[in-house]
Protein backbone atom coordinates (compact mmCIF):
# COMPACT_ATOMS: atom_id res chain seq x y z
CA UNK A 1 0.00 0.00 0.00
CA UNK A 2 1.09 3.50 -0.82
CA UNK A 3 0.66 5.75 1.13
CA UNK A 4 2.24 8.89 -1.33
CA UNK A 5 4.48 10.11 0.95
CA UNK A 6 7.98 9.43 0.13
CA UNK A 7 10.36 7.72 3.30
CA UNK A 8 12.58 10.38 3.09
CA UNK A 9 9.64 12.61 3.37
CA UNK A 10 7.97 10.57 6.23
CA UNK A 11 11.45 11.09 8.02
CA UNK A 12 11.34 14.83 8.07
CA UNK A 13 7.48 14.94 8.71
CA UNK A 14 8.42 12.63 12.19
CA UNK A 15 11.50 15.19 12.84
CA UNK A 16 9.37 18.60 12.19
CA UNK A 17 6.61 17.43 13.95
CA UNK A 18 7.56 15.24 17.08
CA UNK A 19 7.25 16.92 20.80
CA UNK A 20 10.37 16.76 21.47
CA UNK A 21 13.08 19.21 20.24
CA UNK A 22 15.05 17.37 17.81
CA UNK A 23 18.38 18.63 15.68
CA UNK A 24 21.18 17.61 13.86
CA UNK A 25 24.33 18.22 14.65
CA UNK A 26 27.67 17.58 13.21
CA UNK A 27 30.11 15.89 14.64
CA UNK A 28 32.25 18.74 15.16
CA UNK A 29 29.33 19.99 17.77
CA UNK A 30 27.57 22.27 14.50
CA UNK A 31 23.71 22.31 14.19
CA UNK A 32 22.81 20.96 10.97
CA UNK A 33 18.96 21.38 11.24
CA UNK A 34 16.48 22.20 14.02
CA UNK A 35 12.61 21.87 14.50
CA UNK A 36 10.33 23.79 15.44
CA UNK A 37 10.21 22.26 18.95
CA UNK A 38 14.23 23.11 19.47
CA UNK A 39 13.70 26.85 18.44
CA UNK A 40 10.67 27.42 20.85
CA UNK A 41 12.90 25.73 23.77
CA UNK A 42 15.66 28.09 22.88
CA UNK A 43 13.78 31.39 21.91
CA UNK A 44 15.43 31.73 18.74
CA UNK A 45 14.39 31.74 15.27
CA UNK A 46 16.09 28.42 13.22
CA UNK A 47 17.87 31.01 10.73
CA UNK A 48 19.93 31.70 14.11
CA UNK A 49 20.48 28.21 14.92
CA UNK A 50 21.36 26.64 12.22
CA UNK A 51 25.07 26.93 11.82
CA UNK A 52 25.82 27.77 15.01
CA UNK A 53 28.01 25.36 17.50
CA UNK A 54 25.94 23.97 20.16
CA UNK A 55 28.73 24.25 22.92
CA UNK A 56 28.27 28.06 22.28
CA UNK A 57 24.51 27.86 23.48
CA UNK A 58 25.35 26.46 26.59
CA UNK A 59 26.17 27.92 30.08
CA UNK A 60 29.57 28.16 30.50
CA UNK A 61 29.38 26.00 33.72
CA UNK A 62 27.84 23.01 31.62
CA UNK A 63 29.64 22.95 28.53
CA UNK A 64 32.34 20.64 29.99
CA UNK A 65 29.37 18.44 30.67
CA UNK A 66 28.08 18.30 27.41
CA UNK A 67 32.16 17.83 25.97
CA UNK A 68 32.23 14.78 28.01
CA UNK A 69 28.99 13.39 26.69
CA UNK A 70 30.07 13.81 23.24
CA UNK A 71 33.03 12.15 23.60
CA UNK A 72 31.25 9.68 25.35
CA UNK A 73 29.56 8.71 22.12
CA UNK A 74 31.49 9.77 19.50
CA UNK A 75 34.92 7.84 21.12
CA UNK A 76 33.57 5.37 23.28
CA UNK A 77 31.65 3.63 21.09
CA UNK A 78 28.38 4.38 23.39
CA UNK A 79 25.40 3.80 21.81
CA UNK A 80 23.55 6.68 23.12
CA UNK A 81 24.31 9.67 25.81
CA UNK A 82 22.39 11.45 28.66
CA UNK A 83 22.75 15.06 30.40
CA UNK A 84 21.24 17.35 31.57
CA UNK A 85 21.97 21.01 30.82
CA UNK A 86 21.29 24.57 30.74
CA UNK A 87 20.84 26.18 27.36
CA UNK A 88 22.03 30.20 27.12
CA UNK A 89 18.96 31.51 25.48
CA UNK A 90 18.19 34.83 23.44
CA UNK A 91 16.36 36.41 26.59
CA UNK A 92 19.05 35.89 28.71
CA UNK A 93 17.22 33.09 30.60
CA UNK A 94 18.59 29.28 31.50
CA UNK A 95 16.30 26.78 30.10
CA UNK A 96 16.98 23.38 31.80
CA UNK A 97 16.58 20.65 29.15
CA UNK A 98 17.36 16.65 29.05
CA UNK A 99 19.57 15.84 25.96
CA UNK A 100 20.07 12.66 24.32
CA UNK A 101 21.94 11.96 21.50
CA UNK A 102 22.47 8.99 18.79
CA UNK A 103 25.43 8.74 16.67
CA UNK A 104 24.11 8.01 13.43
CA UNK A 105 27.10 6.51 10.69
CA UNK A 106 27.48 6.84 7.05
CA UNK A 107 27.86 3.89 4.31
CA UNK A 108 31.66 4.02 5.17
CA UNK A 109 31.65 3.42 8.34
CA UNK A 110 32.49 6.28 9.33
CA UNK A 111 30.36 8.75 11.68
CA UNK A 112 28.17 10.86 10.23
CA UNK A 113 26.26 13.03 12.49
CA UNK A 114 24.43 12.99 15.56
CA UNK A 115 20.53 13.31 16.02
CA UNK A 116 19.77 14.75 19.70
CA UNK A 117 16.31 14.96 21.07
CA UNK A 118 16.31 18.03 23.42
CA UNK A 119 12.99 18.23 26.30
CA UNK A 120 12.31 21.03 28.21
CA UNK A 121 12.80 20.38 32.40
CA UNK A 122 13.13 23.61 33.69
CA UNK A 123 9.22 22.92 35.50
CA UNK A 124 10.95 20.17 37.10
CA UNK A 125 14.37 21.16 37.98
CA UNK A 126 12.12 24.19 39.65
CA UNK A 127 9.99 22.13 41.28
CA UNK A 128 13.76 20.28 42.50
CA UNK A 129 15.39 23.63 43.71
CA UNK A 130 12.13 24.19 45.21
CA UNK A 131 11.88 21.16 47.18
CA UNK A 132 15.90 21.57 47.93
CA UNK A 133 15.33 25.11 49.78
CA UNK A 134 12.23 24.11 51.72
CA UNK A 135 14.44 20.91 52.81
CA UNK A 136 17.12 23.08 54.25
CA UNK A 137 15.00 25.02 55.60
CA UNK A 138 13.41 23.09 57.71
CA UNK A 139 16.70 21.48 58.51
CA UNK A 140 17.69 24.96 59.41
CA UNK A 141 14.79 25.48 61.59
CA UNK A 142 14.96 22.21 62.98
CA UNK A 143 18.63 22.89 64.27
CA UNK A 144 17.72 25.95 65.55
CA UNK A 145 14.63 24.52 67.44
CA UNK A 146 16.91 21.63 68.76
CA UNK A 147 19.72 24.56 69.84
CA UNK A 148 16.77 26.30 71.95
CA UNK A 149 15.24 23.14 73.32
CA UNK A 150 18.91 22.34 74.74
CA UNK A 151 19.62 25.80 76.43
CA UNK A 152 15.75 25.78 77.45
CA UNK A 153 16.72 22.11 79.16
CA UNK A 154 19.87 23.46 80.76
CA UNK A 155 18.34 26.59 82.32
CA UNK A 156 15.39 24.59 83.68
CA UNK A 157 17.74 21.85 84.94
CA UNK A 158 19.64 24.24 86.82
CA UNK A 159 16.63 26.13 88.02
CA UNK A 160 15.70 22.71 89.49
CA UNK A 161 19.08 21.45 90.82
CA UNK A 162 18.60 24.40 93.28
CA UNK A 163 15.82 23.27 95.56
CA UNK A 164 16.90 19.79 94.84
CA UNK A 165 20.65 20.92 96.29
CA UNK A 166 18.58 22.73 99.39
CA UNK A 167 16.66 19.48 100.15
CA UNK A 168 19.43 17.23 99.97
CA UNK A 169 21.78 19.54 102.18
CA UNK A 170 19.30 20.06 104.78
CA UNK A 171 18.35 16.22 105.33
CA UNK A 172 21.73 15.65 105.33
CA UNK A 173 22.21 18.90 107.88
CA UNK A 174 19.38 17.17 110.13
CA UNK A 175 20.44 13.64 109.87
CA UNK A 176 23.83 14.75 111.58
CA UNK A 177 22.65 17.13 113.81
CA UNK A 178 19.22 16.02 115.02
CA UNK A 179 20.01 12.17 114.37
CA UNK A 180 19.49 10.70 117.93
CA UNK A 181 16.27 12.54 118.47
CA UNK A 182 14.88 11.63 115.39
CA UNK A 183 14.50 7.76 116.61
CA UNK A 184 14.73 5.09 113.85
CA UNK A 185 11.70 6.29 112.07
CA UNK A 186 12.51 9.91 111.68
CA UNK A 187 16.06 8.86 109.95
CA UNK A 188 14.13 6.45 107.85
CA UNK A 189 12.35 9.22 106.77
CA UNK A 190 15.45 11.38 105.91
CA UNK A 191 16.52 9.04 104.05
CA UNK A 192 13.60 8.92 101.82
CA UNK A 193 14.26 12.34 101.29
CA UNK A 194 17.68 11.99 100.62
CA UNK A 195 16.87 9.11 97.79
CA UNK A 196 13.83 11.21 96.51
CA UNK A 197 16.33 14.16 95.64
CA UNK A 198 18.95 11.66 94.29
CA UNK A 199 16.30 10.16 92.18
CA UNK A 200 15.70 13.72 90.71
CA UNK A 201 18.53 14.42 89.92
CA UNK A 202 19.10 11.67 87.75
CA UNK A 203 15.68 12.28 86.37
CA UNK A 204 16.97 15.79 85.18
CA UNK A 205 20.45 14.27 83.97
CA UNK A 206 18.14 11.80 81.82
CA UNK A 207 16.04 14.78 80.29
CA UNK A 208 19.20 16.82 79.64
CA UNK A 209 20.89 14.38 77.40
CA UNK A 210 17.65 13.06 75.35
CA UNK A 211 17.37 16.90 75.00
CA UNK A 212 20.75 17.11 73.55
CA UNK A 213 20.55 14.33 71.33
CA UNK A 214 19.30 16.31 68.66
CA UNK A 215 21.79 19.57 69.26
CA UNK A 216 25.04 17.81 69.04
CA UNK A 217 27.99 17.37 66.14
CA UNK A 218 26.80 15.28 63.11
CA UNK A 219 27.97 11.62 62.11
CA UNK A 220 31.39 10.42 61.46
CA UNK A 221 34.07 7.27 61.21
CA UNK A 222 33.39 5.82 64.34
CA UNK A 223 35.41 2.88 65.37
CA UNK A 224 32.89 0.70 67.80
CA UNK A 225 35.54 -1.08 68.84
CA UNK A 226 37.39 2.11 70.84
CA UNK A 227 34.39 3.06 71.98
CA UNK A 228 33.67 -0.02 73.48
CA UNK A 229 36.57 -0.04 75.13
CA UNK A 230 35.80 3.44 76.91
CA UNK A 231 32.47 2.33 78.09
CA UNK A 232 34.62 -0.98 79.65
CA UNK A 233 37.21 1.87 81.11
CA UNK A 234 34.46 3.71 82.54
CA UNK A 235 32.46 0.73 83.94
CA UNK A 236 35.42 -0.46 85.49
CA UNK A 237 34.88 0.32 88.77
CA UNK A 238 30.90 -1.11 89.15
CA UNK A 239 31.98 -4.53 87.05
CA UNK A 240 34.73 -5.24 89.28
CA UNK A 241 32.18 -4.69 92.64
CA UNK A 242 29.96 -7.60 90.98
CA UNK A 243 32.14 -9.42 89.21
CA UNK A 244 31.60 -8.70 86.04
CA UNK A 245 32.68 -9.70 82.60
CA UNK A 246 32.51 -7.88 80.05
CA UNK A 247 33.71 -9.19 76.28
CA UNK A 248 33.39 -8.49 72.89
CA UNK A 249 34.33 -9.52 69.30
CA UNK A 250 35.92 -7.90 66.72
CA UNK A 251 33.43 -4.42 66.09
CA UNK A 252 33.05 -2.13 63.13
CA UNK A 253 33.77 1.21 61.61
CA UNK A 254 30.22 3.04 61.07
CA UNK A 255 29.17 6.01 60.22
CA UNK A 256 27.64 7.81 63.71
CA UNK A 257 28.63 10.60 66.36
CA UNK A 258 30.98 9.42 68.49
CA UNK A 259 29.30 10.62 71.64
CA UNK A 260 25.53 9.63 71.37
CA UNK A 261 27.28 5.52 70.69
CA UNK A 262 29.54 6.50 73.76
CA UNK A 263 25.84 6.92 75.44
CA UNK A 264 24.27 4.12 73.47
CA UNK A 265 26.47 1.04 74.62
CA UNK A 266 27.36 2.39 78.26
CA UNK A 267 23.52 2.58 79.36
CA UNK A 268 22.82 -0.41 77.18
CA UNK A 269 26.38 -2.51 79.52
CA UNK A 270 25.78 -0.74 82.55
CA UNK A 271 21.83 -2.19 82.65
CA UNK A 272 23.41 -5.84 81.57
CA UNK A 273 25.63 -5.33 84.81
CA UNK A 274 22.99 -3.81 87.34
CA UNK A 275 20.15 -5.89 86.30
CA UNK A 276 21.18 -9.52 87.58
CA UNK A 277 19.60 -11.76 90.06
CA UNK A 278 21.07 -11.63 93.28
CA UNK A 279 24.38 -13.46 93.90
CA UNK A 280 25.02 -13.67 90.06
CA UNK A 281 28.04 -12.57 88.90
CA UNK A 282 26.71 -10.72 85.42
CA UNK A 283 28.56 -12.02 81.90
CA UNK A 284 28.17 -9.62 78.76
CA UNK A 285 29.19 -9.95 75.77
CA UNK A 286 29.37 -7.59 72.63
CA UNK A 287 29.17 -8.82 69.02
CA UNK A 288 28.89 -7.13 65.53
CA UNK A 289 26.81 -8.56 62.70
CA UNK A 290 26.98 -7.36 58.92
CA UNK A 291 23.08 -7.00 57.47
CA UNK A 292 21.43 -5.58 54.62
CA UNK A 293 22.44 -1.63 54.54
CA UNK A 294 24.21 -2.09 57.98
CA UNK A 295 25.72 -3.14 61.43
CA UNK A 296 23.53 -5.30 64.36
CA UNK A 297 25.60 -4.88 67.04
CA UNK A 298 24.21 -7.12 70.04
CA UNK A 299 24.76 -6.64 73.76
CA UNK A 300 23.88 -10.15 75.57
CA UNK A 301 23.45 -10.72 79.25
CA UNK A 302 22.80 -13.64 81.67
CA UNK A 303 20.23 -10.63 83.60
CA UNK A 304 16.81 -10.81 84.88
CA UNK A 305 15.41 -10.78 81.51
CA UNK A 306 12.67 -9.08 80.43
CA UNK A 307 9.17 -10.32 80.11
CA UNK A 308 8.08 -10.23 76.47
CA UNK A 309 4.39 -8.34 76.93
CA UNK A 310 6.65 -5.20 78.05
CA UNK A 311 9.87 -5.41 75.69
CA UNK A 312 8.71 -2.73 73.70
CA UNK A 313 7.72 -0.55 76.40
CA UNK A 314 10.94 -0.63 78.20
CA UNK A 315 11.86 1.95 76.13
CA UNK A 316 9.32 4.22 76.85
CA UNK A 317 10.55 7.32 79.53
CA UNK A 318 10.33 6.92 83.16
CA UNK A 319 9.56 3.42 83.10
CA UNK A 320 10.47 1.16 85.37
CA UNK A 321 9.94 -2.49 85.57
CA UNK A 322 11.35 -3.34 88.71
CA UNK A 323 10.73 -0.23 91.15
CA UNK A 324 10.33 -2.01 94.11
CA UNK A 325 13.06 -4.45 93.32
CA UNK A 326 16.43 -2.59 94.81
CA UNK A 327 17.67 -1.78 91.31
CA UNK A 328 18.68 1.41 90.53
CA UNK A 329 17.56 3.63 87.86
CA UNK A 330 15.10 6.42 86.86
CA UNK A 331 13.40 4.45 83.89
CA UNK A 332 15.31 7.21 81.29
CA UNK A 333 18.40 4.61 80.13
CA UNK A 334 17.01 2.63 77.39
CA UNK A 335 14.67 5.90 76.33
CA UNK A 336 18.11 7.75 75.23
CA UNK A 337 19.13 4.84 73.91
CA UNK A 338 16.09 4.72 71.45
CA UNK A 339 15.99 8.68 70.95
CA UNK A 340 19.63 7.57 69.91
CA UNK A 341 19.11 5.23 67.71
CA UNK A 342 16.13 6.55 65.59
CA UNK A 343 17.90 9.73 65.22
CA UNK A 344 20.63 7.88 63.16
CA UNK A 345 18.18 6.17 61.09
CA UNK A 346 18.22 2.72 63.03
CA UNK A 347 16.37 0.88 65.40
CA UNK A 348 16.15 -0.56 68.80
CA UNK A 349 14.94 -3.72 70.05
CA UNK A 350 15.12 -6.91 72.76
CA UNK A 351 14.72 -10.47 72.46
CA UNK A 352 15.24 -12.99 75.27
CA UNK A 353 18.76 -14.92 75.42
CA UNK A 354 18.74 -18.58 75.11
CA UNK A 355 19.23 -19.95 79.15
CA UNK A 356 18.13 -16.31 80.41
CA UNK A 357 18.81 -13.05 80.67
CA UNK A 358 18.55 -10.75 77.45
CA UNK A 359 20.13 -9.88 74.25
CA UNK A 360 19.53 -5.79 72.89
CA UNK A 361 20.12 -5.48 68.89
CA UNK A 362 20.87 -2.91 67.74
CA UNK A 363 20.60 -1.68 63.47
CA UNK A 364 23.25 0.86 62.89
CA UNK A 365 23.02 1.78 58.78
CA UNK A 366 26.61 1.92 57.24
CA UNK A 367 28.34 1.07 54.37
CA UNK A 368 31.90 0.75 56.21
CA UNK A 369 33.67 -2.81 56.24
CA UNK A 370 35.99 -2.11 57.99
CA UNK A 371 36.67 -3.82 61.44
CA UNK A 372 38.69 -2.92 64.36
CA UNK A 373 41.15 -4.74 66.15
CA UNK A 374 40.82 -8.34 67.78
CA UNK A 375 38.58 -9.36 70.54
CA UNK A 376 39.57 -7.74 73.80
CA UNK A 377 37.70 -8.71 77.14
CA UNK A 378 37.87 -6.74 79.88
CA UNK A 379 36.92 -7.37 83.78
Amino acid sequence: MNSGVAPLDRVDLLFDRTRAGMSLESVDGRLLRVNDRFCRIMRADREELVGARLADLLQLEDVDADAAMRRHVLEDGALAGHVELRLRTDDRRAAWVAMSRVLVWGADGEALMLVTETTEIRERKREETLERLSKEATERELMRSNEELAVFASVVAHDLRSPLQVISGFASLLSRVEGKGLGDQGLEFVRWISWSAAQMETLIDGLLTVARVDAEPGPALVDLGSVVQDVATALEARAAASGATVTWGPLPVVTGDRIHLNQLLHNLVANAVTFVHPGVAPVVHIAAERTDGGWCIAVSDNGIGIDPVVREEVFNMFTRLNPDDGYEGAGMGLAICKRIVERAGGRIWVDAASGGGSIFRVVIPDTSTARSGSPRPTR
